[in-house]
């Protein structure tokens, strides 16, 4: 029952979310345009791990980032990379089908990948829904901002937060 309900609430949560990035969004293309004249936003991100890495050994198996804007300081964006599913795990290991579930495994790569993957998929989706990013405020990560320069837009800008 608790499961259900945790789903339930889960999918209106995702969705009131969704609502409030998009209008943050546009107050900060709205705020950049009224400062700069152009509507090339600046946004800050950072990624966080369920497990701390070494240095030499990244194993978390999730990895979460948020996209801020520097003008409103409200999240534009948020990504989420999970590469294990428990009720997948324990079929598998039950030797059984998987229920009838969303599966939240999304991500196959490095743990240490994982941030440079949700950044380009966060900016690259701003660009489908017609925000321009061209500034990305972020730690010192070269892999983040060389994958974003090869995968979105050359021209974007790095700098260190």
């Amino acid at each position: 029952m608790f499961d259900q309900r945790q789903n339930e609430i889960g999918t209106i949560l995702e969705e009131i979310a969704e609502k409030s990035m998009k209008e943050w969004t546009e107050k900060e293309k709205s705020m950049t345009k009224e400062c700069s004249g152009n509507d090339d936003i600046t946004v800050a991100v950072d990624a966080g791990w369920q497990k701390r890495g070494s240095g030499r050994s990244y194993d978390s198996l999730t990895g979460h980032c948020s996209m801020i804007g520097t003008r409103t300081g409200m999240i534009l964006d948020y990504s989420l990379r999970s590469r294990t599913c428990r009720v997948c795990v324990t079929a598998r290991r039950m030797k059984k089908i998987p229920k009838v579930h969303t599966c939240r495994k999304n991500y196959s790569g490095s743990s240490k990948a994982m941030e440079a993957d949700m950044v380009v998929q966060m900016v690259a989706d701003a660009r489908i829904k017609g925000t321009n990013i061209m500034t990305i405020v972020g730690d010192e990560d070269a892999t983040t901002i060389a994958r974003l320069r090869n995968k979105v837009d050359k021209s974007i800008i790095k700098l260190s937060g």
